[in-house]
This record gives structure tokens, sequence and C-alpha cells, in this order.
């Protein structure tokens, strides 16, 4: 519960469990998925190559991510 006037905004929680959800329901048809839902990314399944670089752009930068499985 929470007190009169206090809002909580659970916006940002709310995007990354729809990823998370999202790419578990894709990467259960058996193949590797990426989800960004606004900037909230998820991974999930196998890829065809032992390492895949995923260019991430924002409005003013571009950044560039890698995942790492099984110390590859």
């Amino acid at each position: 519960m929470l007190p009169r006037g206090i809002l909580l905004d659970l916006d940002a929680t709310a995007k990354a469990l729809a990823a998370d959800r999202a790419v578990a329901i894709a990467a259960a048809l058996g193949c590797g998925v990426l989800v960004s839902l606004d900037g909230d990314i998820a991974v999930a399944g196998q890829s065809r190559a032992s390492e895949r670089r995923i260019a991430v752009g924002e409005d003013q930068s571009t950044t560039r991510r890698r995942w790492r499985r099984g110390g590859r």
C-alpha cells in the first residue's frame, strides 16, 4: 500500500517484463531472438554463429554491445 498522494511509475519494469516474456515465447519456437522495447533488450535461444554483434542505436549516438555465452 502506498500513502495517499504517492504515485508509482512501473513503466521501466513493465517494458523489461514484456521484453523478457516476448523473447521467451519467440525462443520457444527454436531460434535465437533479440527483443528491444524502447531500450529494454532481452535475448534468448541459439544463434547460428558463435558470436553476434548487434548495433544498438540511440537518438544521438551508436553504442555497440556484445553478449557472451559459455565463455565465447
